[in-house]
């Protein structure tokens, strides 16, 4: 708490949340969020961060690729650089098949504790104990209990244990972020600060919403396309010109018992009238 309170009052000396939240190892939405309530003015700005410090930042996570390299957390906080800054340019640089094949190598459990955790995991252990137990990270965990759900092995409600009402109150809070970002009145770095929303899942929710968009738009064109074609007229009659001779016959002129039997006649299309009596 005394740390804490130190923090508050650096932040308000005009001191930046990034620096502040470093020197005393507080998390930067635990500061933010107790600076607002103290009534603190932050100043946000948009960082810009050199081409030698993030190129060093690189180098240190690539280190030995496949061992020796620092984590993005721990090279994000040894150069104060924002770890989505990092991860951006280490994929960029490194590629994903890289990052992953690193990651595999610095894995301090085998396969077969793997095996086991998920078997606990089955057995309705819980995932917090089953980490801890197995110094495995609980996101890997959570992803091998999905699978799990997925296959039938463990019930839906393993995934649904989550407090609804919270659920709610962060989604909402994400669809604010989200609008704001559209509407151009703040960035995603500061609505993600605002609203207590990841920016990443901010950016995530920001492409979803252009894809559908983009989708939408697509589907409106095919329907305006298809009503065009059905207010057209489904046949379109124009005026030919015929060479056969036509014959108008008065019916007065023909008994009713009469049968009349249209044939043609040479070469030269003279149509032939046989009347036949019955």
């Amino acid at each position: 708490e005394d740390m804490m309170l130190a923090a508050l009052e650096d932040l308000r000396a005009g001191r930046t949340l990034v620096e502040t939240a470093a020197t005393y190892h507080i998390p930067r939405s635990t500061l933010y969020v107790r600076a607002r309530a103290h009534g603190i003015a932050l100043s946000i700005t948009r960082q810009e961060h050199s081409g030698e410090r993030v190129q060093a930042a690189v180098q240190a996570v690539a280190g030995n690729i496949l061992a020796d390299g620092a984590s993005l957390q721990q090279a994000a906080e040894l150069f104060k650089i924002p770890k989505t800054v990092l991860w951006r340019r280490v994929q960029k640089e490194m590629g994903s098949f890289a990052m992953s094949c690193r990651a595999r190598m610095k894995q301090s459990y085998g396969l077969d504790k793997k095996q086991a955790a998920v078997k606990a995991l089955e057995r309705g252990e819980n995932l917090t104990k089953v980490s801890h137990q197995f110094q495995i990270p609980r996101t890997t965990l959570f992803r091998e209990k999905a699978r799990l759900v997925e296959a039938g092995r463990l019930p839906w409600t393993c995934l649904r244990k989550r407090n609804p009402d919270i659920g709610g109150f962060k989604q909402h809070r994400l669809s604010e972020a989200v609008a704001a970002c559209k509407e151009g009145k703040m960035s995603q770095a500061v609505a993600s600060l605002t609203f207590q929303v990841p920016k990443t899942t901010i950016w995530r929710k920001l492409q979803q919403c252009s894809k559908t968009e983009a989708a939408g738009s697509e589907g409106n064109e095919a329907d305006t396309a298809a009503a065009q074609l059905q207010d057209r007229t489904e046949f379109a009659f124009s005026e030919v010109s015929s060479q056969i001779p036509v014959t108008y016959i008065d019916e007065s002129d023909f008994p009713e018992a009469s049968l009349i039997i249209l044939t043609a006649g040479g070469s030269e299309g003279i149509e032939e009238q046989i009347i036949v009596n019955r």
